[in-house]
This record gives structure tokens, sequence and C-alpha cells, in this order.
């Protein structure tokens, strides 16, 4: 309770687009489904701590109305500056920096190795 959490197996990283697996929430969403809103953003960044950090790394992914930005860590808990988060934060080179002010959905991806990868973890804190 309190906890947003995602076990299971990620997939193998080929060298082909691959991701890994995961679980996210469109945030101000109403409890019955509906459309959410974009929450505007406040303070120097995204707060979060997870219970547990995957084997292949941690990317954690915000969305504004189209576009997604990413950030990968293998630390459990910290604070990502807005501006950190970027499009394409895998690919050589990345994308634009986030600069904008409000999101609509963040999520949370174990990410996929040379090998398929178990994966059980929660986010325990988060804060915008």
């Amino acid at each position: 309770m309190g906890q947003f959490c995602g076990s299971g197996t990620t997939g193998v990283k080929d060298g082909a687009v691959t991701y890994g697996a995961g679980f996210g929430a469109n945030l101000d969403q109403s409890a019955d489904g509906g459309t959410g809103t974009a929450v505007t953003i406040s303070g120097s960044g995204l707060t979060y701590t997870v219970s547990s950090v995957p084997p292949n790394s941690l990317e954690i992914e915000i969305k504004d109305d189209t576009t997604e930005y990413c950030y990968v860590t293998t630390a459990a808990s910290a604070t990502i500056k807005w501006k950190d988060f970027v499009e394409k934060c895998t690919s050589k080179p990345t994308g634009p920096a986030f600069a904008g002010t409000s999101i609509t959905g963040v999520s949370f991806q174990a990410r996929a190795g040379a090998a398929a990868a178990p994966y059980d973890f929660c986010v325990t804190a988060l804060s915008l």
C-alpha cells in the first residue's frame, strides 16, 4: 500500500531496439480511468526512491503531451533535475532536454541487457 511495484523478466538487447519492462502512470487521472491532465512541475526536479535497482539499470521517463524524456540511473534514490531528462537518452547523440513546465505521465523501466534479467522493485517515494 502506498507503493508502486512491478516484477518480471526483461527482454534481451540484441543491437536492435529492445525495451526492458516496467510500469508507469498517467498523472492527475480520475479514479474511473478517464483522461488525465498535465501537472505543473515545481522544484528542481523529480525526486524518487526505489526498493532496488534492476540489474541492467533503471530508466525513468517523464512525458509531456506528446514527447517522452528519459534518464538512466543505477541510484536507488535521487533527485533528477528536469533539464537532465532528454529525448532518446540511450542514443548517441541524445535528443533535446526537457524544458517544459508540466508533465502528463511518469514511468520506471528495468532496462534490457545482453541476457534476460529478472526485476522486482517498488517505487516507495516520488515527488515532482
